[in-house]
């Protein structure tokens, strides 16, 4: 299974908030796009930030089925008070009737929260030290009652939860973000995180662990060229192996296609070519916002 497959939002985050999966735009307040050291743009937010992506049925968030959301996330610290990467909150207006879905770094752990009918149960995975101030990829996973927490392409923490909440209402009040949260009274946004964000998507199923590792494999910012490298069959985990040699494992974008070479010569060195993608031009944002041009 591609993992393009069932992807239901995308946002690369390079200069703006758009939904290149769909159609659900986030609206920005007070996030800058700021160069992210590898060649294109990253979302930064600060205190009060928040990128609004409304109340709508289209996110996977919904129902009781299953979902994944996936992320690049730079913190600028780990303590922090419920500082979101993605989700909801929503309470009705006449008592506290908790529906939500979080997955925040809070308190030095990193917590995926479900909520419905007015209860709600967390999975955390307590942050390394040194977590803050570098670029992780972080995903979370629900199937049936079972949720997953992975970072850095492991699967780091699972639990199951007693119930298949219904995490997603289309009330007016209950809106998906990044960055931030509309509080459980619902009467104001809670925006405590702090730090850049990349790539951030959500799937209407549960990838695998297999999917996830191959997510992270890739690299900070490299999700929509994954999935093009996918739909031109150049697969970033394909293996062919060499006649005198174990099998190449491609682990990131820039060496992502490794092609059956001959036999190296008796002296030594190698005659390993990457002649099947000459001339190939990958187009897309996913990719230092360009394109990749195959070489010789």
């Amino acid at each position: 299974m591609a993992i393009v497959t069932d992807i239901a939002n995308f946002y690369p985050l390079r200069a703006d908030a758009n939904d290149d999966a769909g159609s659900n735009n986030g609206s920005v307040v007070g996030v800058s796009f700021v160069a992210s050291g590898s060649g294109f743009d990253v979302a930064q937010f600060g205190a009060g930030d928040r990128i609004d992506c409304g109340a709508s049925s289209a996110f996977s968030i919904s129902g009781s089925g299953d979902f994944t959301v996936s992320a690049w996330v730079n913190p600028t610290s780990t303590a922090l008070t419920f500082g979101q990467i993605f989700g909801s909150v929503v309470t009705a207006s006449s008592s506290p009737q908790y529906t939500g879905f979080q997955f925040v770094i809070t308190a030095g752990v990193l917590r995926f929260r479900l909520g419905g009918g007015g209860a709600f149960e967390d999975l955390d995975y307590t942050l390394p030290g040194g977590f803050a101030g570098a670029w992780h990829h972080v995903a979370i996973t629900r199937s049936g009652t079972t949720g997953t927490i992975y970072v850095d392409g492991a699967q780091v923490s699972t639990t199951t939860f007693s119930a298949t909440y219904n995490t997603y209402t289309t009330t007016a009040n209950h809106k998906m973000a990044l960055g931030a949260f509309y509080n459980i009274f619902g009467s104001a946004w809670v925006s405590n995180y702090s730090g850049d964000m990349s790539d951030v998507a959500d799937w209407t199923r549960a990838l695998s662990g297999a999917e996830i590792t191959q997510i992270h494999a890739a690299g900070l910012g490299q999700l929509a060229a994954l999935m093009q490298l996918e739909a031109q069959g150049l697969f970033a985990s394909v293996v062919h192996d060499l006649p005198t040699g174990p099998p190449i494992y491609a682990r990131t974008l820039f060496a992502s296609v490794v092609h059956e070479g001959t036999a190296a010569p008796s002296g030594g060195g190698s005659t390993t070519q990457g002649d099947a993608i000459q001339g190939t031009r990958l187009q897309g944002r996913g990719l230092q916002g360009n394109s990749l041009q195959g070489g010789s």
